[in-house]
């Protein structure tokens, strides 16, 4: 048996679900940054959910910048490995940065177009959002770097 997408697995079809959720739990909070993309500010840092295509299925990204800016280091990269045995949803990934020779880590989950409903994606949320605006000050302070709010601040 082949897997096999609908109408619903569609990216629009998806984004369009995962917007009425986040709408109806958040209300104007939500920024439409575009058809698939939105954006949500938690603390010191936001939330972005974004739905790409994988093949014929659709994904969803939920990520939030935990740092942004921060020089690469062995130290900085075996730290953002280890996360991987912690319990929780989320996971740390890197990114290179705008400006050469620096990377952006964030937050990260991802959801399944196909089962997507309302309790997964707000715990995700809730998981992504909370664990990148507990972690952002500590993280800043031993490998550099800036939170999102302290970017954009400034």
């Amino acid at each position: 048996m082949g897997l096999e997408s609908d109408h619903y697995d569609s990216v629009a079809s998806v984004a369009q679900y995962a917007l009425f959720i986040l709408q109806d739990e958040f209300g104007d909070a939500v920024h439409v940054l575009d058809p698939n993309k939105f954006e949500l500010p938690v603390g010191s840092t936001k939330v972005t959910t974004e739905v790409a295509g994988v093949g014929p299925f659709s994904v969803l990204l939920v990520s939030s910048p935990l740092a942004l800016g921060v020089t690469p280091s062995a130290e900085v990269f075996e730290f953002v490995a280890r996360q991987g045995g912690r319990p929780g949803l989320a996971s740390m990934i890197v990114v290179d940065a705008e400006e050469p020779g620096l990377i952006n880590v964030f937050v990260v989950h991802h959801i399944y177009g196909n089962c997507l409903d309302r309790s997964e994606l707000l715990t995700s949320v809730a998981n992504v959002a909370g664990q990148a605006d507990d972690a952002d000050e500590k993280f800043v302070a031993r490998f550099g770097g800036q939170r999102y709010s302290d970017a954009i601040a400034g």
